[in-house]
């Protein structure tokens, strides 16, 4: 599978979990909608509820106000009068009127404040400026109709019945007006006499009638809404729950009380301070869940990206590394076999040159099975089957006859061997093979790749180490981790004119770590590289 395949398949994952993704969101939207309109309408509902009950409440006290009045005898009215407004806890002040003569409050007697400020209250109307209207029958009965509005309740269902108390036996009937002034509203109630000349009423006294309602208010505003009464100036007259609980807040809703209360509004609120009841809940779980799946899908895509890339490189690794290997083993085999056909056929009767014929072979077999060995311990450490043989050993005297045996090949490839190791040994737990391997691949990279400087060192380090150090190229700064992984060999003119199979150096640090030492680069001072290899510090007493 190409590079190009595999980011598209990644892109169209991200392109369906985006897409996924929107459609979740969009569909959360309309369903935190449909939430809120379902709030705000059973919302709308308690409102109405709650206004229906008030109006029906203040519909109660002017029926029972209305049927006192159409029922005062007409003899003595300015007593009865009087004698109700002293007696009546709804009554707040009483008038009669004759003509535009007004008889009670009597202004030629000492007036109270209260007196003095209803005369001064209902000037246009008392003066007759405004004319009083008389209610007829038809009028009332449509007015009446209004009060069965949806909502009644079964505890107003009595003041049906005394409706028709409205009305006295003459046929006149009590009326009642909102009345507004300094932005105050005032109800009165009053009856027009059958001459039309003869009014008499009473205005309402607004803290009983508002102790009747305050209960009613507070009983609905138990549960998840809170309410509050404005009046027609915006100023709440009572409201449910603590002082601040919906101040600085905006309603949900806003219902008018009706006819009977104008410019009144009962206002509700969400008691939970959340518009739509468990709305921040849905909201953050639908994100959650969006989040989930976008994450899920770009994870699994990029994962099966990262899988199928992996397997890709592996795959190519694979096979550079079997190409490599095979130029790798086909060069010793074939000069094997070239030398070993010539000797065989007896074609070479000069002893040296048969001496040197054999040196040739037993070098190149020497470097088949470093090539073996290095395939071998790879596979061995892939599938962590690699053993080890510890053994105690001169680490100095060990390095220096290997050094020794390689001293021909460096000088044939033109280098010069420099080697600084102290005298004393340098006692060690270690595994023979280990050290060698690790130096003959060392060897063979600098003969490789570091041949032109002509020097090869191979120094003691005081903690504990060995250095092999060249004169060759060195290795970039941004490659000399890389250097250390399997089947990476860097990509330049120098390592292209090079076979290998890129596993010398991976192999060397896993098996000296395996041993509790370690293989680490450092660049030579005045040009070159440095492979220092760490020895385990377990020392042979």
């Amino acid at each position: 599978m190409k590079t190009r395949t595999l980011i598209l398949f990644w892109m169209a994952l991200v392109l369906t979990a985006l897409v996924s993704g929107g459609v979740m969101l969009r569909l959360l939207g309309h369903e935190e909608q449909r939430l809120a309109l379902a709030w705000q309408e059973s919302a709308r509902e308690q409102g109405q509820w709650l206004a229906d009950t008030v109006c029906l409440l203040v519909q109660q006290v002017e029926d029972e106000l209305s049927g006192v009045l159409a029922q005062m005898p007409p003899e003595n009215l300015p007593a009865s009068l009087q004698a109700l407004e002293r007696a009546h806890p709804l009554v707040r002040n009483v008038f009669l009127v004759r003509g535009k003569e007004t008889l009670l409050p009597d202004s030629s007697d000492a007036l109270t404040r209260e007196e003095g400020d209803f005369l001064v209250r209902y000037d246009a109307l008392l003066k007759g400026t405004i004319p009083w209207q008389k209610p007829t029958k038809e009028s009332d009965e449509g007015y009446m109709a209004r009060r069965t509005r949806r909502g009644l309740l079964e505890s107003f269902s009595r003041a049906k019945t005394k409706e028709a108390s409205a009305f006295s036996a003459d046929g006149a009937s009590a009326h009642w007006l909102p009345w507004f002034y300094d932005e105050h509203l005032y109800l009165l109630g009053y009856v027009v006499a059958d001459d039309e000349q003869l009014i008499y009423g009473v205005e309402l006294e607004w803290t009983a009638v508002l102790s009747r309602i305050i209960p009613l208010i507070e009983q609905d505003g138990q549960g998840r809404y809170a309410f509050a009464l404005e009046d027609g100036r915006g100023e709440v007259v009572h409201r449910t729950g603590a002082p601040g609980d919906v101040t600085g807040r905006a309603a949900t809703v806003a219902v008018p009380v009706g006819d009977e209360l104008p410019h009144w509004r009962i206002k509700v609120y969400d008691s939970e301070r959340s518009f739509i009841p468990g709305a921040g809940v849905t909201r953050v779980v639908g994100w959650i869940m969006v989040v989930v799946l976008m994450a899920a899908i770009v994870g699994c895509g990029s994962l099966l990206f990262w899988l199928a890339r992996r397997h890709m490189l592996d795959a190519q690794r694979k096979t550079g590394f079997v190409s490599n290997v095979s130029h790798e083993l086909k060069t010793p085999l074939t000069t094997i076999r070239m030398y070993a056909e010539m000797l065989g056929e007896g074609r070479i009767t000069d002893e040296e040159k048969k001496q040197t014929y054999l040196a040739v072979i037993i070098e190149q077999s020497q470097r088949l099975t470093r090539l073996v060995n290095n395939v071998l311990d790879f596979s061995r450490l892939e599938q962590r089957r690699k053993k080890y043989n510890l053994e105690p050993l001169d680490i100095a005297d060990e390095v220096k006859t290997l050094l020794e045996e390689q001293r021909p090949r460096l000088e044939q490839a033109g280098m010069a061997l420099k080697v600084d190791l102290p005298d004393a040994s340098v006692p060690r737990t270690m595994d023979r093979d280990v050290l060698q391997q690790a130096l003959l691949n060392l060897i063979d990279n600098a003969i490789k790749y570091a041949g032109e400087g002509g020097e090869l060192l191979v120094a003691w380090r005081p903690y504990g180490a060995l250095a092999v150090c060249d004169r060759g190229p060195g290795i970039p700064e941004g490659q000399r981790e890389r250097v250390f992984q399997s089947f990476q060999r860097l990509d330049d003119s120098l390592t292209a004119r090079q076979a290998g199979c890129g596993l010398g150096l991976s192999i060397a640090r896993q098996l000296l770590r395996d041993l509790g030492g370690g293989l680490l680069y450092e660049p030579r001072t005045g040009g070159g590289a440095c492979f220092v290899i760490v020895l385990p510090r377990e020392a042979v007493s």
